[in-house]
Formats: structure tokens, sequence, C-alpha cells
């Protein structure tokens, strides 16, 4: 039926809504590994969406795996379709944001592809600079894990807190009430 449904795609906000769906299902990695050797350009982004999709820490696939997709999209991109550009350089972003071996490997490929080229008919958008994209995914993420262990300090630290009472009292919902002597 993913077969079926993908044959049908005609435009990148149902085809991005589409992989995202299949992302989720237990066909994904086989569905993206048909799809990026289909010659129907829709479908074909389906597939580069679904190696953003299993890209991700913790994903589908393999660090092996992603290098070897990294060398699929520097030899081809240029000479890809339309808006298979514009999702090979978006899962290079994504490989590029899974670790830090890997940023480094998606940054020196993205500076060897260059500028990507999308017609994206008329309209004011733009396709990023892959090296500068990844730089900055890297940059959030060291800012959100830093929040992160902020708030599980503070969190650690309010808890500590709490946890402190009297000898001989237990804590029954937000009253101290004196423990019970056997």
């Amino acid at each position: 039926e993913l077969d079926t449904w993908a044959k049908e795609l005609d435009s990148y906000p149902i085809t991005d809504a589409f992989a995202s769906f299949a992302s989720k299902t237990s066909l994904a990695r086989r569905r993206m590994e048909k799809w990026l050797r289909s010659k129907q350009e829709w479908t074909s982004v389906a597939g580069w969406a679904l190696v953003s999709s299993l890209s991700q820490p913790g994903g589908a696939l393999e660090d092996d795996e992603l290098e070897t997709l990294l060398g699929h999209i520097e030899d081809n991109i240029h000479g890809a379709q339309n808006r298979e550009r514009h999702s090979m350089n978006n899962a290079l972003i994504s490989i590029g944001g899974r670790s830090a071996g890997l940023r480094k490997l998606a940054v020196a490929s993205a500076k060897r592809i260059g500028k990507v080229e999308v017609d994206r008919g008329g309209t004011s958008c733009k396709t990023p600079d892959a090296a500068s994209y990844i730089m900055k995914v890297a940059a959030h993420q060291k800012e959100m894990a830093q929040r992160r262990a902020k708030k599980a300090s503070t969190k650690k630290k309010a808890t500590k807190k709490k946890g402190t009472k009297k000898k001989g009292t237990k804590k029954k919902g937000t009253k101290r009430v004196p423990a019970r002597r056997k």
C-alpha cells in the first residue's frame, strides 16, 4: 500500500507528510532503500525524507550506512531531479546532526558539493548551505544539552531539599505527621 501511495505523490508538502507517516512503520527501511532507486522524482524525494528521519539519533540506520549515503549524495546531488536535490541536501544535514563523527564527514561532503540549486518556482525560499546549517544544528544540540543538564541539576537539588525531613516524622501528602511506633 505504501508503494501504491508513493506513486501518487505530486507535491513536496504531501510527500514530506507521507514520508513522516512511512517512517513510523516497520517497512520504513525497506521502502527507503527501494524509493531511493526510483526514477520518479516524488518517490525518490520520499526515500530521501526517510533517510532524514531514520538518521536521527537512535534511528534505524547505522553510521556506516549513513557514510555510504553521504558518498551517494556527494556523487549524485547535482545530477538529481529538482526536488530530489532539495531532499538530498536535507538528508545531508540530518546525517550531519547525528553525531560528531558524522558531522565532520557531512561538513566535508557539503563543502565538496558546494551550492545546491533548487528551482522553487519564484518563491523567496532558499536552499540552505548544508555545511553552515550542520554547524547551526550542532550548536543548537549543544545548547539544548546544557539546558537539560541545568534543569536536571536544579531538579536534583530541589529533590534533595525536599528529601530532608525531621527524625521521627513521616511525610504524608503535604503535611508532616508523627511516624508510627511499633
